[in-house]
Formats: structure tokens, C-alpha cells, sequence
């Protein structure tokens, strides 16, 4: 496990909110749009895929990274998360039309990233929850602490721009 601080990240690289991305499992290749349109799609098991999308993101980013984009794969069930341990994140849509209503604007809940999204539970109900195990279908999950959120949810989604200061609302 490495931070995310390690990799391009919404937290630090806002821009990356412009682009959709899409990896299809068929043949390894992973497709980047922006603005509806392609501009890049390349195997990422193949080098020169690798070095096509790691070109893509340098001139995306036109010196305002540092370093070279270097885009990296690990074997088996390794994961790129914000969290040590195998978490998801659930985030209640009641909560997120409370933030709403507090910043004075529809808040869309993509910009938490959540893993599940759940509805029909009052706001801020599931910071109850913490050490209850919780059933979803017929998995049983463990609740085990609150997220925190970092400068990533400033960020609306599919722009690039930071517009409401979620963590300072939180």
C-alpha cells in the first residue's frame, strides 16, 4: 500500500475532474475522454500503451506536476486506496442533501467516490453506526470509523473547478 499522495489525485490535481475514464477488462486498454471526445486509448499491459497515456497525462498537465507521469500496474489483489486496510466507503444521500442545504446548493454525491450509496436513513445517522456490523444482500460489513474527507470533494465533478469547501462544511 502507498498514500495517495504518491499518485495523480482530485485532491491535488482538480483537472482531473475533466476527464472520464474507462478500462475494458476485454483487452486491457484504457480509454480517456474529455469533453466527450477520445484522446487516448492504449493497452495498459503493452509499453507502448503505457507510454501513450503516460504522454497523454505530461501534456495534460503541462509542468504543473511534478516529475514524469508514470502509469504503474501491480500483479494480483493489490489496490490503490486511501485506506491501509480493504474498506469500502458508504455514503448516505440524506447527509449529502443536508451538506446541500448548509452550502446553499444541490451538492452532487459523486464528489465523495463512495464504493455505496444509500438512501432512506436520516442525515448523519451512520455516524452511529461505527463498531455495528451493517448487512448489504447477504454480505455482513463492519463499520469502523468516519471518513475523512479531504480537499478531493471541493471539487465538482466532471469540471475541474473547486466550488464549495465540503471539509470546511463538514
Amino acid at each position: 500500500w502507498l498514500a495517495k499522495t504518491n499518485f495523480l489525485m482530485l485532491m491535488r490535481h482538480e483537472r482531473l475532474a475533466e476527464l472520464e475514464t474507462h478500462v475494458d477488462e476485454n483487452d486491457q486498454s484504457l480509454s480517456i475522454r474529455r469533453n466527450g471526445e477520445l484522446v487516448v486509448k492504449a493497452r495498459i499491459g503493452d509499453e507502448d500503451g503505457r507510454t501513450a497515456i503516460e504522454n497523454f497525462f505530461a501534456t495534460f498537465f503541462d509542468g504543473k506536476i511534478t516529475g514524469t507521469p508514470n502509469l504503474l500496474t501491480a500483479p494480483g489483489d493489490h489496490m490503490f486506496s486511501d485506506h491501509m486496510d480493504r474498506v469500502l466507503s458508504v455514503i448516505n444521500l440524506a447527509t449529502v442533501r443536508e451538506i446541500g442545504r448548509v452550502a446553499g446548493k444541490t451538492v452532487d454525491p459523486l464528489r465523495f467516490r463512495a464504493n455505496l450509496y444509500i438512501d432512506g436513513v436520516p442525515p448523519w445517522s451512520e455516524f452511529d453506526w461505527i463498531d455495528c456490523s451493517v448487512g448489504i444482500g447477504t454480505a455482513r460489513l463492519t463499520v469502523t470509523e468516519r471518513i475523512d474527507r479531504c480537499a478531493a470533494t471541493t471539487v465538482k465533478p466532471g469540471s475541474g473547478i473547486r466550488d464549495i469547501n465540503i471539509p470546511k462544511i463538514l
